[in-house]
């Protein structure tokens, strides 16, 4: 039984509407169970996340294990409402820079019109009321895809995304949401394919979500599956003809 049948009002998760159920259904938790919707709106509900304003939301990864989700802006709010938490500081690190790390202090210098050499992590420190801050290094090595997908953020900006790791390791530590993964933290091996022959209900899931423009159904795809190398163009040019798309492909 998919979502789309959450219709009579004993099976809805408790304190949620029939009308929020079939936006949900139809938007944020398409193709979810019954169960896999209930547990994903009342985890949200647990963090005091808003599901239908995407603070947090769940995907199913290939074996449809269900993974929460949440938006940098929700891990900054849940980061503030911890009073030890003042601000944040983060910055790349590269392999000819001259950086100590200890458990108090970064020392970190270069100079940005010099070559600096390979990107190697980066480092984030939280600056808290008590004077004692919270540091994290974040490896490269450790934290990218090993073959990531060059249309993806990881293969498009690896040193924002780096710094980013280090940012969320730090946030999560006075947020309390350790299990929680940011949308960018996704694992691109752990992202459903998608083939040509979907490519129409890739489109249609888009506009269904308020995405109507090419070059957002593409940002929309790479969020949602793995691409190929040659895919973006692929729906790009889809999404550009969607009468010849149907003329060709309609079942």
């Amino acid at each position: 039984m998919t979502n789309t049948e959450l219709t009579p009002a004993e099976s809805l998760p408790k304190g949620m509407t029939k009308a929020q159920a079939n936006l949900l259904a139809s938007t944020i938790l398409k193709n979810f169970t019954l169960d896999e919707m209930k547990l994903a709106f009342h985890t949200a509900q647990s963090y005091g996340a808003n599901i239908f304003n995407k603070e947090m939301w769940a995907i199913k990864d290939t074996k449809g294990n269900l993974q929460m989700y949440c938006s940098r802006d929700f891990l900054i709010k849940k980061a503030y409402q911890n009073k030890e938490f003042v601000s944040l500081q983060a910055s790349a690190v590269f392999k000819k820079d001259k950086i100590t790390i200890s458990e108090t202090e970064v020392k970190h210098e270069y100079n940005p019109l010099e070559d600096r050499g390979e990107l190697m992590g980066a480092w984030a420190k939280a600056n808290t009321r008590s004077g004692t801050p919270y540091i994290k290094y974040a490896e490269l090595k450790v934290y990218r895809p090993a073959t990531p997908n060059p249309y993806t953020p990881w293969g498009k900006d690896p040193q924002a995304m780096i710094i980013k790791c280090a940012e969320a390791s730090v946030l999560r530590r006075f947020s309390e949401m350790m299990s929680v993964y940011l949308e960018w933290e996704m694992i691109e091996e752990q992202l459903p394919r998608i083939k040509k022959s979907e490519y129409k209900r890739l489109i249609s899931e888009a506009n269904e979500s308020g995405v109507w423009e090419s070059s957002e159904i593409v940002e929309y795809a790479k969020k949602h599956y793995f691409l190929f190398e040659n895919q973006e163009q692929e729906i790009k040019y889809f999404a550009e003809q969607p009468m010849l798309w149907i003329h060709k492909h309609a079942q």
